[in-house]
C-alpha cells in the first residue's frame, strides 16, 4: 500500500537554515505529529539514473552529516494534507481514527497519539470499492523516539474484492522493526536541518490470496517481499518527516523524497511570490486568483473547502514565466457561503490564500 505520507513532498523552498549537528541524539517526542489543517508538500525522485547516486551511510552513535541537494536531479511534486476523518470517503470503516490523507475516493486513516503516529487502513472507492484493514495497526512514527531505540509491529492487512466475477481475499503479514540508527545535520534541496532524527525500517511481507468458489475459499499464491526505509525527524510538526529514501529486497534504491513547504492557512517555508491574491474578497459570484510565476514549469492550483478537501482543480499544466489570472466561478460552482481555500503549486514553492464566499 503506498503510503501518502511517503512522501510529504512538493516544490522547492527558499528558505536555508545555518545550523550545525549536535554531540547528543535528538528525542522525538508527540511534537512532530501532524494536525487537522496541515498540508506537508515535498518532491520525490525515482528516475533510474538518479536512484543510483544515492546511498546510505552506516548507522553511528556520533553525530553525523548527510547532503543529498546533489542526487535530486528528475522530481515530481506530491502533497499530504492532514483533515477530518469525517472528510474522508469510507470513513465509517475507521471509527477510531482521528486524522486522514487523501484525495477524491482514495483516502488513508491514521491515529496519533501519546504513542506516535499509526496507519489503520485506507479505502479506495470507484467501480470496485475497496477496504483496507491493518490489525492492529502500522506504526508509522513512534514517540518518543531517540537513538538506539528499537520497536518491532506485528500487524496483518486484510481486503475483499470482487472483480470480473470472481471474489478474492488477501491477507498480509508484515513484520516491521524500527530502529532509530543515527542522527545528525541533513542537508536537501530545501535547506540543512539540525537536531535530526534517522529511523531505519526494515518490514517482511508475506501475502497469500484466495479465491471464493461457493462458500470455500481457495489458495491461489504467497508472495514474500521486504523493504528497507530511511527517514529522517525534526522534533517539528511544521516539517515532519524531512526526507526519506525506500529500498526494495536487494537493497536497490527505490525512490527518495524530501520535504519541501508546509501550510496551516498561512505559508511557511515558501518561496513563492507574496503578492499572490484572490480578489474580489470576500466574493460574490465570481473572483480572481492572480500570481507571478517566476519560473517556468509546472503549475497546480487546487480550490479546497475548510478541511483542507479538493473541491475543483483549477489549472493542472505547464505555464511560462510572468503574472497568471484565473477565474473562479463561484455561481458555476454553486459554492455555498463560507470559507475556502486556493492552494498554489508552482517551481518556486506553495501558497495557500484563505477566501470568503458571502
Amino acid at each position: 500500500m503506498k503510503k501518502n505520507s511517503t512522501y510529504f513532498i512538493s516544490l522547492v523552498a527558499c528558505i536555508v537554515f545555518n545550523s550545525v549537528g549536535l554531540a547528543q541524539s535528538p528525542t522525538i517526542t508527540t511534537a512532530i505529529l501532524p494536525q487537522i489543517g496541515y498540508s506537508y508538500f515535498g518532491k520525490s525522485d525515482t528516475t533510474t539514473a538518479d536512484r543510483a547516486t544515492f546511498t546510505v551511510s552506516a548507522g553511528s552513535g556520533s553525530a553525523q552529516t548527510w547532503n543529498y541537494t546533489p542526487n535530486f536531479v528528475t522530481t515530481y511534486t506530491s502533497v499530504a494534507t492532514f483533515v477530518s476523518p469525517s472528510s474522508g470517503t469510507g470513513n465509517t470503516n475507521f471509527p477510531s481514527a482521528n486524522l486522514a490523507v487523501g484525495s477524491g475516493t482514495t483516502w488513508e486513516y491514521f491515529v496519533g497519539n501519546s504513542s506516535g503516529l499509526t496507519v489503520i487502513g485506507a479505502y479506495a472507492g470507484g467501480t470496485t470499492p475497496l477496504t483496507i484493514k491493518l490489525t492492529p495497526y502500522e506504526m508509522f512514527v513512534p514517540t518518543p523516539f531517540t537513538y538506539g531505540n528499537t520497536l518491532n509491529n506485528l500487524y496483518t492487512s486484510t481486503y475483499t474484492l470482487t472483480s470480473g466475477g470472481n471474489t478474492y481475499k488477501s491477507s498480509g503479514h508484515h513484520n516491521r522493526t524500527i530502529t532509530a540508527d543515527a542522527y545528525g545535520t541533513l542537508t536537501t534541496p530545501t535547506g540543512t536541518f539540525a537536531n535530526c532524527l534517522r529511523n531505519k525500517t526494515f518490514e517482511t511481507t508475506i501475502d497469500t490470496l484466495y479465491m471464493q468458489v461457493g462458500s470455500n475459499w481457495n489458495f491461489l499464491q504467497r508472495t514474500t517481499d521486504s523493504t528497507t526505509t530511511y527517514q529522517w525527524f525534526q522534533n517539528n510538526n511544521t516539517t515532519f518527516s524531512i526526507m526519506n529514501i525506500s529500498l526494495d529486497k536487494k537493497l536497490k534504491v527505490k525512490s527518495a523524497g524530501y520535504f519541501t513547504s508546509f501550510n496551516n492557512d498561512i505559508a511557511l517555508y515558501s518561496g513563492i511570490d507574496e503578492s499572490a491574491t484572490v480578489f474580489p474578497n470576500p466574493s460574490g459570484e465570481v473572483s480572481y486568483v492572480k500570481y507571478e510565476n517566476k519560473i517556468a514549469g509546472h503549475v497546480e492550483v487546487s480550490l479546497l473547502d475548510l478541511n483542507g478537501k479538493l473541491i475543483r482543480t483549477l489549472v493542472n499544466t505547464e505555464q511560462n514565466t510572468g503574472t497568471q489570472q484565473i477565474k473562479i466561478d463561484i455561481a458555476a460552482m454553486e459554492l455555498a457561503k463560507g470559507l475556502y481555500f486556493v492552494r498554489i503549486n508552482n517551481p518556486e514553492g506553495t501558497h495557500t490564500i484563505k477566501f470568503d464566499v458571502n
